[in-house]
C-alpha cells in the first residue's frame, strides 16, 4: 500500500512539473529569456521549500 501511495505522489508531482514547464516555455517565448529565468529560479526555490515541509510532516507522522 505504501508503494502505491508514493507512486501516486510521484505521478502527481510529475504532472504538476510538466504543466509548469509548459507554462514556463510559453512565457519564455513571450517575455524573453532573462525574466523567465528569474521567475523559474523563484519557483524552484518555492517548490523545494514546499517539498521539504511535506517531507518533514510525513516524517513526523503528519504533525506540524
Amino acid at each position: 500500500m505504501g508503494k502505491l501511495v508514493w507512486l501516486a505522489i510521484g505521478a502527481a508531482a510529475g504532472i504538476v512539473a510538466y504543466r509548469k514547464g509548459q507554462e514556463l516555455a510559453e512565457a519564455a517565448r513571450q517575455d524573453g529569456v532573462i525574466p523567465t529565468a528569474q521567475r523559474t529560479g523563484s519557483g524552484v526555490i518555492s517548490t523545494a521549500a514546499s517539498a521539504i515541509a511535506v517531507a518533514n510532516r510525513l516524517a513526523n507522522g503528519g504533525q506540524r
